[in-house]
């Protein structure tokens, strides 16, 4: 399911798979058209996901974030094992707590006009 959603949202158009054994022994390899991993999961009898399910999903836990976290900072979301809730907490007021490369930070705000200051989605 990892790669299916990965590949689907970025709207790469096939994958390639590699099967292995328990020990790690690649067995094959094979190309699947993104588009038809969620019909294949369904006809194989493995009826364990749906996308749209997922997509479902990642739509409203992304609109969950966006009305729970309202200020810059670094904010860190966690499920604890065997949980069903999820904490979402303010780790720093600023900052991005080293997920941006500080050339990344200066790139992006040399094209929007900021001092060192990233724009945040509204």
């Amino acid at each position: 399911m990892k790669f299916w959603i990965q590949s689907f949202l970025l709207g790469v158009p096939k994958v390639i798979v590699g099967f292995r054994t328990p020990d790690g022994i690649l067995t094959r390899i094979e190309e699947i058209a993104t588009e038809s991993i969620p019909r294949m999961v369904k006809t194989r009898g493995h009826n364990t996901w749906d996308g749209n399910v997922c997509l479902n999903f990642a739509a409203e836990f992304l609109r969950f974030l966006r009305t729970t976290i309202t200020e810059k900072g670094v904010w860190r979301i966690r499920r604890q094992a065997f949980r069903h809730e999820i904490e979402v907490f303010q780790v720093s007021e600023t900052g991005f707590d080293g997920i941006l490369s500080d050339e990344f930070i200066t790139w992006r705000s040399s094209i929007t006009g900021n001092n060192n200051e990233l724009e945040y989605p509204a």
